[in-house]
């Protein structure tokens, strides 16, 4: 270990001797720095199937980055980490990255006997945009 930085132990051990996978965390490791976070809201108006909403961070490059979304439309008591897809392919939720931007979009029907629902659908998430390149 070198003669700064920030160490954390986990509990019981101490952190003038402790491995490193005792550490709960170290400066001396890589750890993601966020550049932008926030919330979304994608509203897909009855009649349509999909909807999305774009957020620029202008790095130059194609970040890491992190989101979770509703899991079903209009319904904000269950998130997952995108990309989600169900088995019968009627609802998507995900994400692409571009060097100057993300795109989430959601996708949401109601089946073959009614691909276009009649109601508006919102789906709300959390993302994080790393400062870290995806690709290295």
């Amino acid at each position: 270990m070198s003669d700064y930085g920030i160490i954390i132990s986990k509990e019981l051990y101490r952190v003038q001797d402790a491995s490193l996978e005792n550490l709960s965390f170290t400066s001396e490791t890589n750890s993601f720095k966020i550049k932008l976070e926030g919330n979304y809201s994608i509203t897909i108006p009855a009649g349509q199937l999909s909807a999305s909403i774009t957020i620029y961070h202008n790095l130059g490059y194609e970040p890491a980055v992190l989101v979770f979304g509703d899991a079903f439309p209009n319904d904000a008591s269950k998130r997952n980490r995108l990309p989600l897809t169900d088995f019968s392919k009627s609802r998507r939720h995900y994400c692409e990255i571009y060097t100057d931007r993300i795109v989430i979009s959601a996708y949401h029907s109601e089946g073959p006997y009614q691909p276009f629902p009649n109601y508006d659908r919102i789906f709300t998430g959390h993302y994080y945009i790393f400062t870290d390149p995806l690709f290295t």
